[in-house]
């Protein structure tokens, strides 16, 4: 989970809207918060990730459901008040189901810094107080098979790549062509493009690279070097910022 922005509410969500589509369920329950307008909009926020558990959504057995962070049930009047509505996965969403967010408050990462309340101890999810817990919990955050399992399988790509990082990084210093410069840049680049907000389960990538003693001196070999770029540096500082870190 990794905090998020909340784009403009959609002129589409006009307060005469609001008010149709709000009465339009109240009287017979109907899914009025199915509009493209709305569920692009949603889309693209996240990345097109679920807003909880960062899965990539719109893929098979992953597809998008707009969540209603205080649930419509019992909540009617927020049913498509922008800042209730959230992209999620449909097992995050099940997961969720009627709790009441208000009564026992659970992360928005739209709104509160998940890290503020969360962290990974390797692949698993582990809290830092009340809030954290219970998000952990109703959202089953920690599920082996369909998100620890994952966690797992990326850090072990990633602990495979930073092996030809160093790899790439001795070859260099043999023998400091363009080429081999180049290569090096790449495989490094390449890996810490994993570690940013638009990929799937990011918070989990940049967490362990962060973690890695290897990556912290390939970081200072190169920058003695003189071959750590702007772009590397950009990359390594936006990673930084969505690890959670205990």
């Amino acid at each position: 989970m990794i905090k998020l922005n909340r784009p403009q509410k959609p002129t589409f969500l006009s307060p005469d809207k609001e008010r149709e589509l709000t009465q339009k369920f109240e009287e017979d329950g109907s899914t009025v918060w199915k509009h493209r307008q709305i569920t692009e909009p949603l889309l693209n926020s996240t990345y097109q990730k679920c807003a909880y558990c960062e899965c990539r959504l719109q893929e098979t057995d992953s597809y998008m459901e707009v969540e209603h962070f205080q649930h419509k049930d019992k909540y009617s009047a927020e049913v498509v008040r922008w800042d209730n509505l959230l992209p999620t996965c449909k097992r995050c969403n099940a997961k969720k189901g009627t709790h009441d967010v208000v009564v026992e408050p659970i992360i928005d990462p739209f709104k509160v810094e998940p890290r503020d309340h969360v962290f990974l101890d390797s692949v698993f999810l582990r809290h830092k107080g009340a809030i954290g817990r219970t998000t952990i919990e109703v959202l089953d955050l920690n599920s082996a098979d369909r998100l620890a399992t994952p966690r797992f399988n990326i850090t072990l790509q990633l602990d495979k790549n930073l092996s030809s990082i160093e790899g790439a990084l001795q070859l260099y210093l043999q023998d400091k062509s363009v080429r081999r410069r180049n290569r090096l840049l790449s495989v490094l680049k390449a890996t810490l493009l994993e570690c940013q907000a638009n990929t799937a389960f990011s918070a989990t990538a940049s967490t362990f690279i962060h973690r890695q003693g290897l990556y912290e001196d390939i970081c200072n070999t190169m920058k003695a070097e003189g071959i750590w770029d702007e772009e590397l540096e950009q990359l390594h500082n936006d990673s930084l910022s969505i690890r959670l870190t205990a």
